[in-house]
């Protein structure tokens, strides 16, 4: 089994020294008991102390990165992902002995000295087992993923829990389980708030796909999906 899995957005905009994503230290000066997870060279860098594993990926600043760490007492393996993508690997690697300490995040300490995070860190996950390279995958590139199925047919099933709120629809059996049956009016929607990876990927020419079964009662011209700016813009882009 895994001792842990750490997963998380980042968004860094400065990389001058060390700069700390997460740690935990039971002992700053012991082999195998400071964990700290930062950006070094512009590269992920995660170290036991006197145990370390060093990305390959060159970071730039004002970016969103999905990264993940996993460490893996069965395979004595770490790796390090870097937007699903596996960045590096060790082998025969000793496993983390620290058993108490304070989980930080945004910050770790590296022998005597703090580093700090300068930008943006979003949807920490700490998971005691080894998730796979398919699930990281789900995890960094699924924003939401809606069933639409009973008992709970607005919330979000994929790993952000962005659930959204409807109105004037109504749940009835669909091509796969249950679906939402919308009545074609200006009133009856499903709405979401917080896909901002969807904004940012058509402002900057980013790819993204959505997905979904229709069975429409009428093919006259409509909108399936659409964005808009912000909670109070009026202003949208029809998706689909």
């Amino acid at each position: 089994i895994a001792i842990l899995l750490t997963e998380a957005w980042i968004y860094p905009t400065s990389f001058t020294g060390d700069r700390g994503i997460f740690g935990q230290c039971q002992c700053s000066i012991c082999e195998n008991q400071c964990l700290y997870l930062i950006i070094r060279n512009y590269r992920l860098y995660i170290d036991f102390t006197s145990n370390y594993l060093s990305g390959s990926t060159t970071l730039s600043t004002s970016n969103w990165y999905h990264i993940a760490f996993v460490c893996n007492y069965q395979t004595r393996q770490q790796i390090l992902y870097v937007n699903k993508i596996q960045d590096a690997i060790k082998s025969n690697a000793q496993a983390y002995q620290g058993k108490n300490g304070s989980i930080q995040i945004g910050s770790t300490q590296v022998y005597s000295t703090m580093n700090f995070f300068q930008g943006y860190i979003d949807n920490v996950a700490l998971t005691t087992r080894a998730k796979s390279s398919i699930e990281i995958l789900r995890d960094a590139s699924l924003m939401a993923y809606y069933s639409f199925d009973l008992p709970n047919p607005t919330v979000d099933n994929g790993p952000n829990g962005l659930n959204a709120t409807s109105s004037n629809a109504v749940t009835a059996t669909g091509r796969v389980n249950e679906a939402i049956h919308f009545l074609g009016s200006s009133s009856s929607f499903f709405r979401v708030y917080g896909l901002y990876q969807i904004s940012y990927g058509v402002a900057n020419s980013k790819p993204f796909s959505i997905a979904l079964w229709i069975n429409p009662s009428s093919v006259s011209s409509m909108a399936i999906i659409q964005m808009f700016l912000s909670t109070i813009s009026s202003t949208c882009e029809t998706l689909l």
